[in-house]
């Protein structure tokens, strides 16, 4: 070491140069750093980048960012609720409201249970009296302490509960008092509400029976729930039901007054209160939809009551009001997606009734006529189109105010509003991710500009690439890539847009449900015009094939198609040279909105023929009388038409499904059969009873679930769905 030192005497003092110029480097960048950060953080706390709301029109209506201003969405949205939602005399809700109480604008412990009295004491838990009874109220001039003429009537399951229900006619089991106790515990309780909250407004406690001194003869609420279930499977009849007919009777007033407030021009209830001082504009409870919800079932179920009784005009009338809850969801611009989604499911129930379902009564032409009026005022391609694109407008609305709501409470510090937006959303709980909301600056109109752009640019983007254009923006944003603001906008679309993708396939899947509808209709006038059901094909002196059963009901579809109808002809094959121009002219009601890229003059409605079916390969007509006077046959329920996995012509005659074919080959698989890809989850099809039905992709492909199908056989054990998604699969 000393001769190395003796051989280089100027190392040392070199690299003492060398670590002191290093060191006034660093203090050099270090110093710059700390200036930078100073005037960062003057700039952060002297500049004012928050958002100066501007008054706008509509929500397309843009506004110069570069000016710190972002259109004033809450105003709008305000507006939109004073026209849309808030008392006047066009708005039927107000009539439901005063007669009906608190159960008509939120779950209510009162309504299950509470007398009038305890309520307006104030002695209900949720506070449903001094939060939401009282102020409304007020504001429409209503005195808070009458009591509502249908206060403790409108649910059905306490009136089962309370009277006791026995489909079988035999005694309910009685309960001693320890299995009274273990069922009053709250965890049942809570796993009980968890059973049938879809269907009820359920309270926040509900004690197995209805007082302990009344056990005798009452049953539990759980058994009145599956009643009530049983009343949505069939048309059914006093004697079949008599508790549930009693309840129907009793309250035939109130059903009379809800009918009729339906019907006004607004139907719709108080789901948020306007104040600028609260809350996002995302509904939370949303029981308007709920009510809307309950009260379509409850009519839907007195419609399959009257089918039952041969009460056909009734059944109708009570089809019209359900429309009419539709309607107002579907249509009103205050509306949130949830809500505009359960009104189309209030439409699949319409379109479920059964209406020749009952052998020994019919509806009558005049009948036919207001149901065909019904579902043209209702929908169509272009009524479709209309609704979609007025729920684009309002669906912009909501989701605008919504992210500036976000981006403020971000550029104010709060981390909880970004844990519904972040797939891990624990670290902004922490003390690392709140701080880095709490120095991230935010610039609210920059951060505004960013959202819509992209909005906008997803909604031009087709089908078919949104989802490949989602994740990109996902990725592209995703932290660190993006600052805070643009990743919660990301973030947010990404939780948006598949909602409003299934609002574009909930409306064009129920078109097709209203559509295979008035085929069956159509079906069963042919039938009342010539005596016997349609062939599946028409043949001629020689027994081939001539036309199709969607040829033979043209007549019965409207004046357009009888026209088209007179223009073919009968005599010749269907692909004669006379016959081949009309492949072109197929009739818009053989069309199905989702299934993309169909070819024109092709369909996929086909109807199952089969030897024991409602349609066989002879070439004649069935007697629809003596498919239902087979023993043993749910004929009601036997699948009349259906979606197919293939398209093809409309006037192919030969080409319809065969079940018999199927059943040989005892083919399991339904998806080379039925069409279960053309709409999310499966597909549609109708019953010979009429009833338009969603057939889920998880129905049993098992040989004796085909068989009932078809046939009408015994229901077969399910074996992959709950008896639940059995029967409500039509609401779907």
């Amino acid at each position: 070491m000393t001769e190395q030192n003796t051989a280089n005497p100027s190392a040392q003092p070199q690299e003492k140069k060398k670590s002191g110029c290093l060191m006034k480097f660093f203090k050099l960048v270090l110093c710059l750093l700390l200036v930078i950060v100073v005037l960062w953080c003057v700039w952060f706390l002297l500049s004012d980048r928050e958002m100066k709301p501007v008054p706008v029109a509509d929500v397309y209506e843009e506004v110069d960012a570069s000016k710190g201003e972002v259109p004033d969405y809450r105003a709008l949205y305000n507006s939109i609720l004073e026209k849309e939602v808030f008392p006047t005399e066009e708005n039927g809700w107000v009539d439901v409201f005063r007669a009906l109480g608190p159960k008509s604008i939120e779950q209510s412990y009162a309504a299950e249970r509470m007398k009038w009295e305890d309520f307006i004491a104030d002695e209900d838990p949720t506070g449903a009296y001094q939060k939401s009874w009282k102020p409304l109220c007020e504001k429409l001039g209503l005195d808070p302490k009458e009591k509502p003429l249908f206060y403790d009537r409108l649910d059905i399951v306490p009136y089962l509960v309370k009277n006791g229900v026995r489909g079988d006619e035999t005694p309910p089991e009685e309960k001693d008092d320890e299995e009274i106790a273990s069922f009053n515990n709250e965890d049942d309780v809570e796993e009980e509400e968890e059973d049938f909250f879809l269907h009820f407004h359920v309270p926040e406690s509900y004690s197995y029976w209805e007082d302990a001194e009344e056990r005798q003869g009452k049953i539990s609420r759980t058994a009145a729930n599956d009643e009530y279930i049983r009343l949505m499977e069939a048309p059914w009849t006093p004697e079949e039901h008599p508790i549930a007919a009693q309840w129907y009777a009793e309250n035939e007033d109130m059903f009379d007054l809800i009918a009729q407030a339906a019907r006004k021009p607004k139907f719709h209830g108080w789901h948020f209160v306007p104040d600028s001082d609260q809350g996002s504009f995302i509904n939370i409870l949303l029981p308007d939809a709920q009510f809307a919800r309950k009260l379509a079932r409850d009519f839907r179920n007195r419609a399959f009551l009257r089918i039952g009784t041969g009460d056909i005009s009734g059944a109708i009338d009570d089809m019209e009001t359900i429309f009419s809850f539709s309607r107002h969801l579907i249509d009103d611009e205050s509306c949130y997606v949830v809500e505009r989604l359960v009104g189309v499911a209030n439409f699949n129930m319409a379109a479920a009734t059964p209406l020749y379902a009952n052998p020994n009564a019919r509806p009558s032409a005049e009948d036919r006529a207001r149901v065909a009026a019904l579902f043209h005022d209702n929908f169509g391609e272009e009524r479709v189109a209309a609704r979609l694109e007025k729920f684009n407008r309002a669906q912009m609305l909501h989701d605008f105010g919504s992210h500036a709501d976000l981006i403020h409470e971000i550029g104010q510090g709060n981390a909880e509003m970004l844990n519904a937006f972040f797939y891990n959303a624990d670290f902004f709980e922490t003390t690392p991710g709140k701080l880095l909301v709490g120095i991230t600056p935010v610039d609210e109109p920059k951060g505004h500009k960013f959202f819509r752009e992209r909005y906008l640019e997803l909604l031009e983007t087709s089908v078919d690439n949104y989802d490949a254009r989602l994740e990109e923006l996902v990725r592209q944003y995703r932290l660190p890539k993006g600052n805070l603001s643009e990743t919660a906008s990301v973030m947010m679309l990404d939780l948006v847009f598949p909602a409003m993708l299934a609002v574009e396939e909930a409306y064009q899947r129920t078109d097709c449900s209203f559509r295979l509808a008035t085929l069956a209709h159509a079906i069963w006038a042919y039938y009342d015009a010539n005596g016997t059901l349609p062939p599946a094909f028409s043949v001629d002196a020689n027994g081939a094939p001539l036309h199709s059963w969607r040829v033979l009901i043209l007549p019965y579809l409207g004046e357009q198609e009888k026209a088209l109808y007179e223009r073919i002809r009968l005599d010749e094959p269907w692909n004669s040279e006379h016959n081949k121009a009309f492949y072109a002219k197929m009739p818009d009601v053989y069309r199905c909105l989702s299934y993309k890229d169909l070819p024109q003059g092709e369909t996929i409605y086909s109807v199952l023929t089969a030897n024991d079916g409602i349609f066989d390969r002879s070439g004649t007509g069935k007697d629809p009388n003596a498919i239902f006077q087979r023993e043993n046959r749910e004929s009601a329920d036997q699948i009349m038409i259906v979606e197919r996995a293939t398209p093809i012509c409309w006037m192919t005659p030969d080409a319809e499904l065969d079940a018999d074919q199927a059943l040989e080959e005892e083919r399991l698989d339904y998806s080379d059969f039925f069409g279960l890809k053309v709409h999310a989850g499966g597909c549609n099809a109708v019953t010979f009873g009429g009833k338009a039905i969603f057939f889920p992709e998880t129905r049993s492909t098992s040989i004796d679930a085909l068989r009932h199908d078809l046939f009408g056989e015994p229901t077969p054990e399910r074996e992959n769905e709950t008896e639940e998604e059995y029967f409500l699969q039509d609401e779907m």
